[in-house]
């Protein structure tokens, strides 16, 4: 089960920490200990969840065969006709994943690999990379982001990369967005909804108003409302699904909860949290995660819109607390230690989790 696994994990991540604890009371300064700690214990993470992806069994994910059959039909030579241009430039960036190797028992490995180091190309300190990485992979946004929506994945690393960048080198964000819309269009929206996030609350809110109007009017069957065709051909394509689980929204919109409150968790003092919430990032932040709202009232497509949403929300925090002392420490425990809790209880909790090994043996 994906819970056991996760519950290794742990462990093993926890014997590391007292480990790398050790070592730092022996040769570090004593201000650094604790977020080298962090930092390796993290790094940690990251390579034991990759390994145990790399090994996944294949049945895990409800699309994963899907993909698996597109990319047998590649590696053979006769890609199925008709596929759209994001199938086509996913199974590309696999195939380049493995290095041409071009095995679907590598499936697993390259696509986890390559959500994971797409995003550790991002702008940013490696600290704060492997920080955000971590608690990427024991989420249960980032479980499904690896395990079972590759497009999606891909897709959300290229524009966390994006967001990393902007507005200093605008040429690199600009790139990346266009490469993540080609790979996931739903990648439009979470790209709208960034642009109103980033323009402050009065923008936000104006805009906001604006689209809800637009796409009510084009849900109505206005031929006035072009702008936002995009935005309601997604929302039209996922509530089209008819199997959705009511408790898949509650979770995910827990998770993003999760990284609205560990923020305010790690700071000690008043002072504390009126300078983190002073800073952009966490304006930003804020502002995205309230675009969700509306959406997880929609069956299917409200999680889905927010697997788009919650990499960037969890970037924008870890950035939030980058060189703020202690403070980074407690809030990548504190993001853990919730997120965790969420994909425990998906694990345990969810059906399909109880009936679908995670692992190939």
């Amino acid at each position: 089960m994906l819970a056991t696994v996760i519950g290794i994990v742990v462990a093993l991540s926890l014997v590391a920490a007292l480990a790398f604890r050790m070592c730092a009371d022996t040769e570090l300064r004593q201000e650094v200990r604790s977020a080298w700690t962090v930092d390796a214990t993290a790094g940690f993470c990251i390579v034991v969840m990759l390994g145990f992806l790399a090994i996944r069994s294949m049945g895990f994910g409800v699309d994963t065969a899907a993909y698996a059959g597109h990319f047998a039909g590649h590696c053979r030579g006769s890609l199925a006709q008709g596929l759209d241009a994001s199938y086509v430039t996913a199974i590309f960036l696999i195939d380049l994943g493995m290095l041409g190797a071009c095995k679907v028992s590598l499936l697993p490995a390259a696509w986890a690999g390559l959500v994971v180091g797409i995003t550790l190309l991002a702008f940013a300190p490696l600290r704060m990379r492997f920080r955000f990485a971590a608690l990427l992979l024991l989420s249960m946004v980032g479980i499904e982001l690896t395990t079972n929506a590759l497009r999606q994945g891909l897709s959300v690393a290229l524009f966390v990369v994006a967001v990393s960048y902007w507005p200093r080198y605008w040429i690199v964000s600009v790139f990346a967005s266009l490469l993540a819309a080609v790979l996931h269009t739903s990648s439009l929206l979470v790209m709208l909804a960034f642009g109103l996030a980033w323009l402050g609350w009065p923008g936000f809110l104006l805009g906001s108003i604006l689209m809800g109007v637009l796409v009510i009017l084009g849900l109505m069957g206005s031929a006035m409302v072009s702008i936002a065709a995009p935005l309601i051909f997604e929302i039209s394509k996922y509530i089209a699904h008819e199997n959705d689980e009511i408790y898949a929204r509650i979770l995910v919109a827990g998770c993003l909860l999760a990284l609205l409150a560990s923020p305010w968790l790690a700071c000690r003092t008043r002072a504390d949290r009126k300078s983190l919430y002073s800073r952009r990032e966490m304006g930003v932040a804020l502002r995205l995660s309230c675009t969700a709202i509306p959406f997880m009232f929609l069956p299917y497509f409200g999680y889905r819109y927010v697997y788009g949403i919650w990499p960037l929300v969890l970037w924008l925090t870890v950035r939030a607390f980058d060189g703020a002392g202690e403070s980074p420490v407690r809030h990548f425990l504190w993001t853990a230690v919730l997120n965790l809790a969420l994909l425990l209880v998906w694990g345990v909790g969810s059906s399909y989790m109880r009936q679908v090994p995670f692992m190939s043996w």
